[in-house]
């Protein structure tokens, strides 16, 4: 869902998503807020 819906008029802005994407969003910062983790996948990645 890359779809983006706005309701209403207020000074604070949101935005909805499908609890997938969130879900996945929520993955994504577990993995960059783990610095053993991201040393992993630097190090793999340098291997290419």
């Amino acid at each position: 869902m890359n779809e983006i819906e706005a309701f209403g008029e207020h000074k604070a802005r949101w935005i909805t998503i499908s609890s997938d994407e969130y879900e996945s969003m929520k993955s994504t910062l577990e993995v960059l807020s783990d610095p053993e983790l991201m040393a992993q996948i630097k190090e793999s990645k340098s291997k290419d």
